[in-house]
């Protein structure tokens, strides 16, 4: 497994997951003849995805060395693809690894929210009704209407 001894390659790695994602949608980029997604991705949209999204203002040169990491990691593929004289921006897109390595982790967290959500269910469902019921008491008095806590129920648990 891949070790990243600098934040930003992460970071990087996340935005190029997710516009590879958008690609394989069907949403711009490039879809070769193996069926690899390519997306172009000039470092200055990065930069200021990263300023948007996590509020880091970040130098182009941290950028290229953090996509130099992943490359060397070999978790991307970068490519100047349909290189134009006045265009030579580089396309990018995951390797096996780091699909392998991305579904691993969405794997673990799944399995530990379920776990998580499980054994919090029964005391979740009755904390769920009590605060449920104290509402509908607080609104019936707002409305000076006689409810019965027998009947009131949330939607979720009928």
């Amino acid at each position: 497994m891949a070790r990243l001894s600098n934040p930003l390659s992460s970071l990087c790695l996340g935005i190029i997951r997710n516009w590879v994602s958008v690609v394989r949608c069907g949403k711009g980029g490039l879809i070769d003849e193996q069926g690899t997604a390519w997306t172009r991705l000039p470092v200055s949209e990065i930069t200021d995805q990263l300023a948007h999204e996590f509020h880091l203002e970040v130098n182009t040169r941290k950028i290229y060395r953090a996509l130099k990491e992943l490359e060397e990691a070999k978790l991307i593929r970068r490519e100047q693809r349909l290189k134009h004289r006045y265009r030579r921006d580089y396309w990018y897109t995951l390797t096996k690894e780091a699909e392998a390595i991305i579904a691993a982790a969405s794997a673990r967290r799944f399995s530990k929210k379920l776990s998580a959500n499980y054994k919090a269910s029964s005391g979740l469902r009755s904390a769920m009704i009590t605060k449920a019921m104290i509402v509908a008491k607080v609104i019936a008095k707002i409305n000076k209407t006689a409810i019965h806590a027998n009947k009131i129920r949330p939607l979720g648990f009928l």
